[in-house]
C-alpha cells in the first residue's frame, strides 16, 4: 500500500476497525485457545504425526505456489501481450477451472487415472501387464494433490497477472523494441517485475486455500495440517488441540501474508493503465505460435474440460435429472453467494480505502488480521461465528424472556445469516487483495491532485479511484461469489433446516461414493461459475474493442468549487444496510414454522433417507426439518446452541458418534418399551438415551486366485506376513477403520490392537487412499490381494446392472471375518432424543416409527444395510451373502476407545 497522508484516526478509520473486529472475531478465537484449558492430545501430535503436517504442508503450498505463479504469469503475459491463433476464446477460457471446486476436479481425474479406471484400464489390456507389474503416476499422492489444487487455484495468479501486464500496455512493448531486447529479455527485464506485486497477491491466495483446503488432501490420503486438525477434532474429541493445530497453521499463512506484502512493498510501480492496441502485440507464428496455443490450452484442458467431460458422461449413465429440491438447492446458492460477494466487496472497500486515505496503523493490523480467515478451515470458522452468534441469541432470549415473557429461542443462529457471515470471514481476503492490487496501481500522487483542488474523499473515491478500479471490484466480486457457491465445511454446520446447497449434495453424494449422481450439482456449479467469468471477461476485453480508453477530465473531476465529502458514508451505510437485510432473513423463516414439527440433525446423507421423513409425514403428520452434515460438526453445533438449540433428534452414521454425544450430555433418556423389545440391547443404550436402527458388517475381500482362500478369515490375519504388500485399506482418519480398531481394544487390550495395526501397515500395497468401493475395485483390478471394505457398498455392486460392477464382483471372495471367535464388527446407524428438545413427544414418534417394519424396510432396500429391529426383513442381495455371525459387543464401545485407536494409528505410522 502507498505511504499513508495521515495518521489520525477518522469517522471512516473507525468505521473499519468495527467491520474489522466483527470479520477478525471468528479468527482470533483460534490462537485464543493456548489460553484454554484441555488440549491433552497436543503433546501426542507433537510426538507423532506434527512434523508430518508441517513438512506435507510446506510441500504442498510450495509446489501450488510454483505451478500457479508459472501457469498464471505465461498465460496472462501471452493473452496480454501476443497475438496468436485463439487468444480471444482462451483469454477467457483460462479462468474456467475457478468454476469448479477442488475436491470435486479430484473425483473426476482420480475415477479417469486411478488403477480402476478407464486410462489404465486400457493401458493393462494394451500390454498385457499385470496392476502391480504396470508403472503408472499415482493420481493420489502429494505430487497430484498438487497438481489439481495448481490447476484449480492458478486462475487467481492469471487474473491479476493479466490486468497487471494489460495495464503496461504498449508503452512495455515500445520500451522492449527501443532497448533493443528480444521479446523473453523484454519480459524478464521490464515486465515481470512490474507485475511482481499483483502475480505475488494472487500467489499468495492460492497458497493458503492449498493450506487450508481439505477436500482435495482427505479425498488423496495426505496429512496435513487440516487433515489434521479434522483427526484431531472429530475422530479424538480433542477441539482444543485441533485449535491449536489451526492457530499454527494460522501462524504459518501470517508469515505468508507478511513476506507477501514486505515484497509488494519493495516493488511498488504506479502509472495509468492503457489498452493494448493490436498493432504493437506481439506476433507469434509458427511454432512459437503452436507453443503458446498449447501452453493457454493445457491448464483449461486439464483444470475444467477433462473434468468437465468425466463427469458429464457420469451423468447420463446415471440418468439424473433436475427435479424440484435440485432448482430448490440452485436458488438457495445462488442467494448466499450473492449476498456474500455483495457484502465481502463492501467490507473490503470500507477497508481499504481507510487504510489508504487515513493510513492508521491499527487499520493496516486488522485488515492483516481479517484477510487470514482465507487460510482457516471453513469447520473452524464456521464454531468461530457460532460462538457469538449463540451468545447474542441467549442474550435477547433472556431479555425477551425477563421482559416480554416471550421466548424466542435462536433468532440469528442456524439462518442464512449465519452461513453468509461465515463466508465474507472466510472470503474476505479475496475482495481485499483485489481492492488493494488495484490501489496499488494508483499513483498517490493522483490523491495529491485531487485534494490540492479541493476535492472531499467522497468526489475523490468516485471520481478517480473507481473508474480505475473497476476491473479489480469486479474480480473480487466475481472470486467471492464463485468461491462462496463451492463452499462446504461452514455451510454443512451452519446452513438452516431444509437448507441444502448444491455443494453439500455433491459432497454427500461423492462422500457416499456415487460419483455418477453426484455429477449433475457438480455440473451446477461449474454451470454458476461461468456466469460471473463471462461477465469478468466481458468488461477485461471491452477497453480492446476500442483504439483508446476514455480520457478522464480533470476539471469535471477535481473543480475546486465542488462540495467536500469528509468520508464515503455510502459505502460505510450500504455496508451496514447489507449485515442488517441478511441478518433479518433468518427470524422470518423461523417464525413461520409449523406448531407439528420434529426437527433432525441428520449425519445420514442417502437419498433413501427422503423416503423415510415422507414416510413419517404421511403416518403421524408431524413435519420433519432436517439438517444434515457431520456427526461432529451437528454434536458441536448443538452444543454451542445450548439450551435454545431447535433439535429434537441427532441421527448419525456411527456408534462412536453416539457415545461422544452421550458424553457431552446432549441425550435425555427415554422409555419407549417398544423400541427395548425391538433393538436388540447390543445396539442400544442400557438407558435408553440412543438405539441404533441399521447396522453394516466390516468384510475383508479376497482377490480369487490369489490363494488366500482359507487362509485370511480374521481381521487379526491382515496382520500376518505372509500378506506383505497385499492389503488394501482407507486411512485412518476414515470412521470405518477408527470403529473397527476400537472394538480390537475393547476386545484385545492397546497392547494387541497396536501390534495388529503395526503388522497390517507393514502389509500395505499402497499408501491408504480413496473409499471403500476404490479398495473393493482395486483388488479386482490386481493392484492388491485383500481389501477390507462395508458390506453394502459391495452389495450396491451387487446389484448394479453395469457389467464393469459385475466382473468386479466375480473376481473377488467375500469374506465375514472371525466367525469362529467373536463374529464380524459391526457398526449402526442411530439417533437419540436431544435432552432441550422443543418437540419431544414428536421425537419419540419418530424414534418409534424408525423401528418400524416399513421404516426398516427402507433401511434395508435403500442402502443395501441390515434392519436392526428384530423380526425386519434384510434387502434380497444380502441373502446372496448369506447368513453371518455379528460382534455382541455393545457398540457404545466403539466411541469409548476412539481416541485410544486414533493415537495408535498416529503411532503406527497409519496415514
Amino acid at each position: 500500500m502507498a505511504k499513508a497522508r495521515t495518521k489520525r484516526m477518522t469517522p471512516l478509520s473507525w468505521a473499519a476497525l468495527v467491520l474489522i473486529a466483527l470479520i477478525g472475531w471468528p479468527v482470533l478465537v483460534v490462537p485464543a485457545q493456548w489460553l484454554a484449558g484441555g488440549g491433552d492430545d497436543f503433546g501426542h501430535l507433537v510426538r507423532t504425526v506434527l512434523p508430518g503436517y508441517v513438512v506435507n504442508s510446506g510441500l504442498l503450498a510450495l509446489l501450488v505456489g510454483l505451478g500457479t505463479v508459472a501457469i498464471g504469469t505465461a498465460t496472462g503475459w501471452l493473452v496480454a501481450l501476443c497475438r496468436f491463433p485463439g487468444r480471444r476464446t482462451l483469454e477467457w477460457a483460462l479462468v474456467l477451472p475457478l468454476a469448479l471446486p477442488a475436491y470435486v476436479t479430484a473425483y473426476a481425474l482420480t475415477d479417469f487415472l486411478q488403477v480402476s479406471g478407464p486410462v489404465q484400464t486400457w493401458l493393462r489390456d494394451l500390454t498385457g501387464l499385470t496392476a502391480r507389474a504396470m508403472w503408472f503416476p499415482n493420481i493420489r499422492s502429494l505430487p497430484g494433490a498438487a497438481l489439481v489444487l495448481t490447476l484449480a487455484l492458478y486462475p487467481y495468479v492469471y487474473l491479476a497477472a493479466r490486468l497487471a501486464f494489460r495495464a503496461q500496455g504498449e508503452r512495455i512493448v515500445e520500451a522492449g523494441r527501443t532497448l533493443g531486447a528480444t521479446p523473453g529479455q523484454a519480459f524478464r527485464r521490464l515486465a515481470l517485475p512490474l507485475a511482481r506485486p499483483a502475480i505475488a497477491a494472487g500467489a499468495a491466495l492460492a497458497m493458503m486455500e492449498a493450506l487450508a483446503d481439505f477436500g482435495a488432501v482427505s479425498y488423496f490420503g495426505i496429512p496435513t495440517f487440516t487433515t489434521g486438525i479434522y483427526r484431531t477434532w472429530f475422530s479424538m474429541g480433542d477441539a482444543v488441540g485441533a485449535a491449536r493445530l489451526a492457530s499454527l497453521l494460522l501462524l504459518a499463512v501470517a508469515l505468508l501474508v507478511y513476506g507477501e506484502q514486505r515484497a509488494r512493498s519493495r516493488a511498488r510501480y504506479f502509472g495509468r493503465s492503457s489498452a493494448v492496441a493490436p498493432s504493437t502485440r506481439l506476433t507469434l507464428a509458427g511454432w512459437h505460435a503452436a507453443l503458446a496455443v498449447l501452453v493457454c490450452a493445457l491448464p483449461v484442458l486439464l483444470g475444467f474440460a477433462v473434468p468437465v467431460a468425466i463427469l458429464g458422461a457420469l451423468a447420463l449413465d446415471a440418468g439424473a435429472l433436475p427435479d424440484a429440491r435440485y432448482w430448490a438447492m440452485t436458488g438457495n446458492t445462488v442467494t448466499v453467494a450473492v449476498a456474500a460477494a455483495g457484502l465481502a466487496m463492501g467490507v473490503a472497500l470500507v477497508v481499504a480505502f481507510a487504510a489508504r486515505l487515513d493510513g492508521h496503523r491499527r487499520v493496516h493490523a486488522g485488515m492483516r488480521v481479517a484477510g487470514m480467515g482465507y487460510a482457516v478451515p471453513g469447520s473452524i470458522i464456521a464454531v468461530g461465528v457460532l460462538i457469538p452468534l449463540t451468545a447474542l441469541d441467549t442474550a435477547l432470549d433472556d431479555l425477551a424472556g425477563r421482559w416480554l415473557g416471550l421466548d424466542p429461542g435462536l433468532v440469528f443462529t442456524g439462518t442464512e445469516a449465519a452461513l453468509v457471515a461465515a463466508y465474507v470471514v472466510r472470503f474476505l481476503a479475496l475482495a481485499l487483495n483485489t481492492v488493494n492490487a488495484g490501489l496499488e496501481k494508483v499513483s498517490p500522487s493522483m490523491d495529491a491532485a485531487a485534494h490540492s483542488l479541493g476535492a472531499g474523499r467522497g468526489r475523490l473515491i468516485a471520481r478517480v479511484h473507481a473508474p480505475l478500479l473497476r476491473g479489480s471490484v469486479l474480480t473480487g466480486v466475481m472470486l467471492v461469489f464463485v468461491e462462496a457457491v463451492k463452499e462446504l465445511p461452514a455451510t454443512l454446520i451452519l446452513r438452516p433446516f431444509n437448507f441444502d446447497t448444491l455443494a453439500v449434495e455433491a459432497h454427500n453424494l461423492a462422500a457416499d461414493e456415487r460419483l455418477g449422481e453426484a455429477a449433475l450439482p457438480a455440473l451446477t456449479i461449474a454451470l454458476l461459475g461461468l456466469l460471473p467469468v463471462w461477465a469478468l471477461t466481458r468488461t477485461m476485453t471491452a477497453g480492446e474493442r476500442t483504439d483508446a480508453p476514455a480520457p478522464v477530465q480533470p476539471r469535471r473531476v477535481l473543480m475546486p468549487s465542488m462540495r467536500r465529502v469528509s468520508l464515503p458514508a455510502g459505502l460505510v451505510v450500504a455496508t451496514l444496510a447489507g449485515v442488517l437485510l441478511v441478518l433479518a432473513a433468518g427470524p422470518r423463516a423461523q417464525a413461520q414454522a409449523p406448531a407439528r414439527e420434529v426437527n433432525v440433525y441428520s449425519a445420514r446423507h442417502y437419498p433413501t433417507d427422503e423416503q423415510l421423513y415422507k414416510g413419517f409425514e404421511a403416518a403421524t403428520g408431524i413435519r420433519v426439518n432436517r439438517l444434515e452434515g457431520s456427526s461432529d460438526a451437528l454434536i458441536a453445533r448443538i452444543t454451542r446452541e445450548g439450551d435454545n438449540s431447535p433439535a429434537d433428534i441427532l441421527l448419525t452414521v456411527d456408534a462412536g458418534r453416539l457415545w461422544r454425544a452421550e458424553q457431552a450430555g446432549l441425550f435425555a433418556p427415554t422409555e419407549v418399551p417398544a423400541l427395548d423389545e425391538r433393538i436388540p440391547a447390543h445396539l442400544r443404550h442400557p438407558d435408553g438415551l440412543w438405539y441404533g436402527f441399521s447396522t453394516r458388517a466390516r468384510m475383508i475381500f479376497l482377490r480369487k486366485g490369489a490363494g488366500l482362500d482359507g487362509r485370511v478369515t480374521r481381521y487379526e490375519d491382515l496382520a500376518a506376513p505372509f500378506l506383505e504388500d497385499r492389503v488394501c485399506i482407507r486411512s485412518s482418519g476414515n470412521i470405518y477403520n477408527l470403529s473397527l480398531l476400537a472394538s480390537m481394544v475393547a476386545h484385545q487390550g492397546s497392547e494387541a490392537a497396536e501390534a495388529w495395526a503395526q503388522g497390517v501397515v507393514d502389509n500395505f500395497a499402497r499408501r491408504p487412499q480413496g473409499g471403500d468401493t476404490d479398495q473393493i475395485r482395486a483388488v479386482a483390478a490386481g493392484a492388491c490381494d485383500v481389501a477390507v471394505a462395508n458390506s453394502y457398498y459391495f452389495a450396491r455392486l451387487m446389484a448394479s446392472d453395469d457389467p464393469q460392477d459385475q466382473a468386479v464382483v466375480e473376481a473377488l471372495v467375500p469374506v465375514f471375518p472371525n466367525q469362529d471367535g467373536r463374529g464380524a464388527h459391526v457398526n449402526v446407524s442411530g439417533a437419540g432424543v436431544i435432552k432441550t428438545a422443543p418437540h419431544p413427544q414428536a421425537a419419540l414418534a419418530f424414534l418409534t416409527y424408525l423401528a418400524s417394519d416399513g421404516a426398516q424396510a427402507i433401511f434395508a432396500r435403500g442402502n443395501n444395510e441390515y434392519p436392526a429391529a428384530r423380526g425386519a426383513a434384510q434387502a434380497p442381495v444380502l441373502d446372496r451373502l448369506g447368513p453371518f455371525k455379528a460382534d455382541r459387543l455393545n457398540v457404545s464401545a466403539l466411541g469409548r476407545y476412539q481416541a485410544d485407536a486414533q493415537r495408535i494409528f498416529d503411532r503406527v505410522g497409519w496415514p
